[in-house]
């Protein structure tokens, strides 16, 4: 190691707070996550958002073996920084997501003392979309989306927000099914996250193995052609049949193939189905020749199946075949302590300009969320949308949301007693106020602050601050543990910093 390298660290350990903000400042501003390698084959630093995908932390894995990352192959590694020079657009697998990473040679007086490895896209969903917007018209990018989306699922388990005692116990649940090669079967509600549940399976089962992930929605395709879809045709099979077409079965040898939406297939088709699950081979419409089945079956439904099958509309027969494991995505209405880090994770995620009052806050935490997960995000969009830049109040979530909050008890969310903002429409009013709710780690369940105790400050305002401020002093005021330890992002945090004029510099209130 080169002796200016030794100065540089030595210079960065004895400043890690200021230097770990101007890194990640310089890194996260121009890519989604990056690590940066030392020609030691050392961590030198991870940022936050290299931290959101794989879990490890700075402070964690600082001088560590660059091994103990989570990284499909180090090769690409050792190469950039034994030549010098640079890989773009290298496809790695990081904390089980497939990634497409820049790793760019560091260099210092012409001598090679690491390298960063930079995170592209933060998933192949990021990927998707860009590409989509890239070229709208041009045959060249729209064969490149088809070829990702076969390629590999859209997301991984770390995608599933949530740090509830139920999330936690479905998503170590997933773990151990993800890696065997029976069926599966997602039930859950519109909106729950089945389809992340599904592309995180398919993370763990390839295990960075370039195999295909296939998805068809069964309610989506008329029942005539359905058949078509799932086992291919051969050309002149029947009318308008004018070539040879392989079917979603075939095309996803060696993978997973997700069946979205089982439960709207038709009965005559899942006869068929239940024929080439059970003896796992199947033969194109119109032909003679017996395709061997390779793909591992996925199917996922918001349906009740047992009851659809006591009416006569799904085959119960099948429905055994298919449940070999059944896992059952809660509703967020079963884990709402999720929901403030849930709408965190998407005013990230969507750069959403949104700040709340405590009544508006709380009638969110409180809501049912009938649609689930998805409804939350939207409602989140809408209000940024149409109230950029101010506080949202109790009357603009009225007015972005419709009726939803007449299927609720509204005044139990009032912050106040003061009077009810004017409903748009169809809302309920009730007789007796009760206060908002009082802020509370995500990991517990809010608690409402009763009129006896109104002598003491249980404003939101005030909790916060104090949350901030002592998480700080836990932290000896380190940016990435506090934001960790109040479970909020890095960006979240400084906003908030800056937002109660709280000094990062002494550690003192200002």
């Amino acid at each position: 190691m080169s002796e200016a390298f030794y100065l540089t660290r030595v210079s960065m350990e004895e400043n890690r707070t200021t230097t770990e903000g101007v890194i990640d400042s310089i890194l996260e501003s121009a890519v989604d996550a990056a690590v940066l390698i030392s020609d030691q084959y050392k961590i030198l630093h991870i940022t936050s958002g290299f931290t959101d995908i794989t879990g490890q932390t700075n402070d964690e894995y600082y001088g560590k073996p660059m091994e103990s990352l989570k990284i499909s192959d180090f090769s690409s590694i050792r190469r950039v920084i034994k030549t010098g020079s640079r890989l773009m657009a290298v496809h790695m697998v990081i904390g089980g997501r497939s990634l497409l990473v820049n790793i760019v040679p560091v260099k210092l007086d012409n001598l090679i003392i690491g390298a960063v490895v930079m995170v592209l896209f933060s998933s192949m969903a990021v990927l998707k979309r860009a590409i989509a917007n890239f070229d709208r018209e041009s045959s060249d990018a729209t064969g490149l989306y088809d070829q990702i989306s076969r390629k590999s699922g859209s997301y991984t388990f770390a995608d599933f927000i949530g740090d509830s005692l139920i999330i936690e116990t479905l998503i170590t649940q997933c773990h151990r099914i993800s890696h065997s090669h029976h069926s599966i079967l997602l039930m859950g509600e519109t909106g729950v996250g089945k389809e992340i549940i599904a592309s995180g399976i398919f993370a763990e089962y390839s295990g960075g193995r370039n195999i295909p992930f296939i998805k068809i929605n069964c309610s989506a395709i008329p029942k005539d052609l359905l058949e078509s879809e799932l086992f291919g045709h051969e050309k002149g099979a029947f009318t308008g049949a004018a070539a040879t077409k392989k079917g979603k079965f075939e095309m996803a040898a060696g993978g997973v193939l997700l069946l979205d939406e089982i439960g709207e297939m038709d009965l005559s088709l899942q006869s068929k189905l239940l024929r080439v699950i059970e003896e796992r081979e199947f033969e194109r419409i119109g032909g003679n020749k017996v395709i061997p089945l390779t793909a591992r079956i996925i199917a996922s439904t918001n349906q009740n199946l047992k009851k659809l099958a006591a009416e006569g509309k799904f085959r119960m027969d099948l429905y055994y075949r298919l449940n070999t494991f059944e896992i059952s995505v809660p509703p967020l209405r079963a884990h709402k302590s999720d929901i403030p880090k849930l709408i965190d994770h998407f005013i990230k995620m969507d750069k959403l300009d949104l700040e709340f009052s405590d009544g508006a806050y709380g009638m969110l935490l409180n809501y049912q969320w009938p649609g689930n997960v998805r409804e939350l995000r939207n409602v989140l969009n809408r209000l940024s949308f149409l109230y950029p830049g101010s506080v949202i109040t109790e009357t603009q979530v009225y007015e972005a949301t419709g009726e939803m909050f007449s299927y609720i008890d509204l005044p139990e969310y009032r912050s106040s007693d003061a009077p009810l903002p004017p409903p748009t429409r169809g809302l309920k009013e009730k007789s007796e106020p009760v206060s908002a709710p009082r802020p509370q780690s995500p990991a517990h369940s809010p608690e409402p602050v009763h009129a006896a105790e109104s002598s003491v400050d249980y404003s939101i305002t005030s909790q916060e601050k104090q949350l901030i401020l002592a998480a700080l002093e836990k932290t000896g005021y380190n940016m990435t543990k506090t934001a960790r330890l109040l479970n909020i992002g890095r960006s979240t945090l400084y906003s908030r910093i800056r937002k109660y004029g709280i000094s990062i510099d002494k550690g003192v209130n200002s």
